[in-house]
């Protein structure tokens, strides 16, 4: 007999395998909790105390994403990627050194 409940809702995690592939595109692996994915990207040298960067791109429905930001002369551009599940739970950021969870700004 089937209770009419559908599967529960897995809690998002850290997503894993975020490569550049050329051509402005960012690539990573599929997240089993997905319902859409958020990119943040951020300078090398305005990362120092703010985390990760600033969000870019919001419920992104694939598993890649295309960004064309010029680079600065001398500087570097790095990129997050986290989960959002279908309630909207946005999975983790990673950590600091100290092994405490990165905290900032989410995707809106």
């Amino acid at each position: 007999m089937d209770s009419g409940f559908t599967q529960g809702i897995l809690p998002p995690g850290e997503v894993e395998g975020l490569i550049f592939t050329g051509a402005n595109t960012l690539e990573w692996n599929p997240h089993l909790a997905a319902g859409t994915y958020n990119l943040y990207r951020g300078l090398q040298s305005n990362l120092a105390g703010l985390g990760f960067g600033q969000c870019v791109q919001q419920q992104l429905a694939g598993t890649n994403a295309t960004d064309g930001e010029l680079v600065p002369a001398g500087d570097a551009l790095l990129y997050l990627v986290t989960v959002a599940n279908n309630i909207g739970e946005e999975g983790g950021k990673g950590f600091q050194s100290n092994g405490s969870a990165r905290q900032g700004n989410m995707c809106p």
